[in-house]
């Protein structure tokens, strides 16, 4: 009788311990859900704080840059819809496509400075070239059109837009392989069918052609030398033949009138030139 009364109480004891282990439990499960309400409130309260527009709102806005072709007047007026709001939600993405909008700004970088001041940095597009008749085109093939005068100094290109990054590269090796023998390419173009041609200053015109361009320029780097010992620099070199060239001369207005001929004297060199 003895032994029974024991393991009765042996199981009382046992159920009553699971019961304090299970309210634990719950309690610890009530605790940690009024905790992650507490802190879900709490972070919802601080978005809030943030997203409004009213919490630390933007009262200095600086604008740096080596700035010449932009107006200061024009850029402020760009982003003055979206330079809006506070610290924490002001849109910098929104600034900055506002800001590259404008046609001489070629990058820009927006950002918060602790606790009110917003700073904008902008990288004005440095003209390369004229492109076409009415755009420009930086160093790096990028074609904008200005809202101001071309300066009409700059050396001219035209060709397709795609192919700008193709046409500026080919410009600056010519130019600089061309200046070794004092002449300067101040034009380039490549047409449609994509045939290049080129002119240097004193109003060479060199058509190229579609075909063999790098060794055909190689060519007449090699010849200009004695082309131009020869009689001076022509008025047109034609590299579109596969072992040579056509060069002609303008004839002087006092030999054309002594000899009647108006028409250009042209040679043809071969490649032994």
């Amino acid at each position: 009788m003895s032994e029974r009364t024991t393991k009765n109480r042996q199981k009382q004891k046992a159920q009553q311990q699971l019961v304090t282990v299970h309210e634990k439990l719950l309690r610890l499960m009530v605790l940690g859900l009024v905790m992650i309400s507490i802190a879900s409130l709490a972070w919802w309260q601080t978005l809030s704080w943030m997203n409004n527009k009213d919490t630390l709102p933007i009262k200095v806005v600086r604008i740096d840059g080596d700035l010449k072709k932009i107006k200061l007047k024009e850029l402020e007026e760009a982003v003055a819809d979206v330079v809006t709001g506070g610290y924490f939600n002001i849109d910098l993405q929104r600034i900055k496509v506002k800001a590259t909008d404008l046609a001489w700004v070629d990058d820009v970088t927006v950002k918060r400075i602790w606790p009110d001041k917003l700073i904008i940095d902008i990288k004005e597009r440095q003209a390369f070239a004229r492109w076409g008749n009415d755009r420009l085109v930086t160093a790096d093939g990028k074609v904008f059109a200005p809202d101001s005068g071309i300066d009409e100094s700059l050396p001219f290109l035209q060709a397709n837009d795609d192919r700008s990054v193709e046409v500026v590269n080919r410009f600056k090796l010519e130019q600089q392989r061309f200046a070794k023998l004092n002449l300067n390419v101040i034009s380039m173009k490549l047409s449609e069918r994509g045939a290049w041609s080129m002119t240097f200053a004193g109003e060479t015109d060199i058509l190229i052609g579609r075909h063999d361009v790098a060794e055909r320029l190689q060519r007449l780097l090699s010849s200009l030398p004695l082309i131009k010992q020869y009689k001076g620099m022509p008025a047109r070199i034609d590299l579109r033949y596969p072992h040579g060239m056509a060069v002609n001369w303008k004839v002087e207005d006092t030999e054309q009138k002594s000899s009647g001929d108006n028409q250009p004297q042209q040679i043809a060199v071969n490649e032994a030139v």
